[in-house]
């Protein structure tokens, strides 16, 4: 009997399995040679089947279309190149063209991002959306900055005021980590500047006690410590001045040995070398313009301008540091058949206050109070030196402010009083108030 014909049947017997491969990757194979190898998929007829994007194989490295190489990604030997990033178009996930994002390489300064990963100098500006690589200069926080232009640990420290995370990133040595922001050190006060900002100002004059660890510290009395102006300064022992006309029973200051009895008193008999010196081993410098600079004479009296006249007028708002009148029940000054006439100047700190800063309440002291909060003794006790100079040379006058405790004329008590000494004299009447900025 003769067998029913199959069509399934016939179909396997005649061709196989093996032939039939044979055959169908025979027919295809002009159609991959033609296209040049690219375009095209490559039908797999072996295990595992499927299709592989690009005609190649992926874990071979060979020519594609444009040059570029495709890296054997299964050793992880390179990041494979994407042809995406190097057709001078901006597409794909790119932030600029051919740069940016998540497959291309890191743009330069100038090109456009949204995260500092788009940026080879890692940070990308979010007003601009522009690549910049950060810099102390470039009036921008960015980069570990904590402040614009300062702090972090990559430029200079911040003044008062102004963003911190260490006491490290303030010129002040001192970080509140409450308000992250610099802040003035012990028995110093932060004075507002009349133009925005602020500045650290002594709260009293210099004591004996905060001088004598400067002489004990034995600070070399060379142009290191001290500008080319005071060359001939050869030491910061104070002295009385050599003219009798201005000498007094008080004149002199505590001799060398331990000082017991006096280290809450204003230092005096100190040029003004001295005063910058003191000022610049304590980390601190003269008071001059309010940008931590030297001022000018013609500013003296420019709240704007001039720290020592900003504070003790409370920003060019007071004729004296406690109001807009003299009182003769504030300040110890002879002015006005003063109460408080009388040989020396005084002081709020006692001796021990000189070392650790803890002040003492002295009538007398604590009444002259102001222009700015915290501050004492801005007019009367003793002049104190400014960082304002009519020259450069030794003999050059410089600025003393504040009136001292023989002033026996109220003009010379109010804030914007000026005396002019030479740059070495020693006045038993002059002594030192330091800034920070």
């Amino acid at each position: 009997m003769k067998k029913k014909y199959d069509p399934e049947t016939m179909h396997q017997r005649v061709l196989g399995p093996a032939l039939l491969a044979s055959i169908v990757a025979f027919a295809l194979a002009p159609l991959a040679c033609s296209s040049g190898g690219a375009g095209v998929p490559a039908i797999v007829t072996t295990p595992p089947f499927g299709i592989i994007e690009g005609g190649v194989d992926a874990d071979s490295a060979v020519p594609l279309e444009d040059g570029a190489i495709a890296a054997d990604t299964s050793t992880g030997d390179a990041a494979p190149i994407d042809l995406e990033c190097t057709d001078k178009i901006l597409n794909g996930n790119e932030t600029d063209v051919d740069c940016g994002g998540p497959k291309c390489p890191r743009c330069l300064d100038g090109k456009k991002c949204v995260a500092a990963t788009d940026c080879s100098g890692n940070f990308c500006e979010l007003t601009t959306r522009q690549c910049s690589t950060p810099t102390c200069l470039d009036k921008i926080k960015n980069g570990a900055e904590t402040d614009t232009d300062c702090g972090g640990g990559v430029c200079g420290t911040c003044g008062v005021g102004r963003g911190c995370k260490l006491d490290t990133d303030c010129a002040t040595a001192k970080c509140d980590v409450v308000a992250n922001a610099c802040a003035c050190p012990p028995r110093m006060i932060t004075v507002s500047k009349a133009v925005g900002g602020a500045y650290c100002m002594d709260e009293t004059e210099v004591t004996n006690g905060d001088y004598d660890r400067f002489i004990r510290a034995n600070v070399p009395a060379t142009a290191v410590q001290q500008p080319p102006a005071c060359a001939t300064n050869t030491t910061y022992t104070p002295a009385p001045s050599p003219d009798p006309a201005v000498l007094d029973r008080n004149s002199y200051w505590p001799p060398a040995q331990p000082l017991s009895t006096s280290l809450g008193l204003p230092v005096r008999n100190v040029d003004w070398c001295d005063a910058v010196a003191y000022c610049k081993w304590a980390g601190k410098v003269l008071c001059g313009d309010v940008s931590g600079q030297p001022g000018l004479v013609a500013d003296r009296n420019d709240a704007s301008k001039n720290a020592w006249f900003n504070a003790c007028s409370a920003q060019g708002t007071l004729d004296f540091a406690y109001g807009s009148a003299y009182r003769n029940d504030r300040c110890y000054d002879s002015g006005g058949a003063s109460p408080f006439t009388g040989p020396g100047p005084v002081s709020d700190w006692t001796d021990q206050g000189a070392y650790v800063g803890i002040p003492v309440v002295a009538t007398r002291i604590r009444t002259c109070h102001g222009g700015a909060v915290g501050l004492f003794q801005a007019s009367g006790n003793v002049g104190e030196w400014e960082n304002t100079c009519q020259g450069t040379t030794d003999t050059s006058a410089c600025l003393v402010r504040g009136g001292a405790y023989d002033d026996t004329l109220t003009t010379s008590l109010q804030c914007n009083a000026v005396r002019e000494l030479p740059r070495l004299a020693r006045r038993p009447n002059v002594g030192i108030r330091c800034c920070q900025f």
